[in-house]
C-alpha cells in the first residue's frame, strides 16, 4: 500500500528544522541529454566568473557568516568557488588529506564555508549547517534531498534554526521544495 512521507510532518514534530528557499533568477539552465547529472558538462557551464561572483554575492546578502555547505560540479569548479569566497572557505574532496579534521573544524565553526563535490551527500554527519548552496544541478530528487538534508538536522543549541537553501541551478524548479510529500510503495 502507498505510504506518504512528508518533510513537513518531520518539521512539525521537531525531527527536522524549518527552511526557507531562495532561488536565483539567473540560475544556470542545464538540460541533461542522458537523464544523468553530467557533472563535466555542467562544469563547463559554470566556468564563468560572473556566475560564481553572483553566487557569492547572493550568499553574502542572505547568509554571510552562516555555516554553509556548497555543492559544486567538480574539483575545478570547487576551487574557483573557493577563490571567490576567499579565506572563509575550505574545499573538501574525496582525496583531501585530513578531511575528517576539516569537517571537525567546520563543525566547531573555525570557518563558515565548506565546498564539496559529491562528498557530503550521504554518510557524513555535519552538526552545524544553517545554509546549503546548490551550485550544481541534479536530476535525482533523492540526491537533492540528501544534500539539503545536511542542513535540516535539528540543532539543540539553536531550536529556532531556519535552514537557508540557496539554489543557483534550478533544482527546486525541477524537483519542488523539500516539503513536498513523496509517495512510496504500491
Amino acid at each position: 500500500f502507498p505510504v506518504t512521507i512528508s518533510t513537513e510532518w518531520f518539521i512539525d514534530n521537531g525531527y527536522l528544522s524549518k527552511y526557507k528557499v531562495y532561488t536565483d533568477p539567473q540560475s544556470v539552465q542545464f538540460i541533461s541529454k542522458t537523464g544523468r547529472d553530467e557533472l563535466e558538462e555542467q562544469q563547463k557551464l559554470w566556468d564563468r566568473y560572473d556566475l560564481i561572483a553572483n553566487s557569492f554575492k547572493t550568499w553574502k546578502n542572505l547568509a554571510y557568516g552562516e555555516q554553509t555547505i556548497i555543492f559544486t560540479t567538480g574539483e575545478n569548479h570547487a576551487n574557483q568557488v573557493k577563490e571567490e569566497y576567499g579565506d572563509i572557505a575550505k574545499v573538501v574532496l574525496g582525496k583531501t588529506p585530513n578531511r575528517d579534521k576539516i569537517l571537525e573544524a567546520f563543525d566547531i565553526k573555525e570557518f563558515p564555508v565548506l565546498i564539496n563535490v559529491n562528498l557530503l551527500i550521504e554518510g557524513v554527519d555535519v552538526k552545524e549547517c544553517t545554509c546549503v548552496q546548490m551550485l550544481r544541478k541534479t536530476m535525482s530528487l533523492s540526491l537533492l534531498r540528501q544534500a539539503i538534508g545536511r542542513g535540516l538536522r535539528i540543532d539543540k543549541n539553536n531550536p529556532d534554526k531556519i535552514l537557508k537553501i540557496l539554489d543557483h541551478a534550478g533544482n527546486i524548479q525541477q524537483h519542488g521544495e523539500p516539503g513536498i510529500p513523496i509517495v512510496t510503495g504500491k
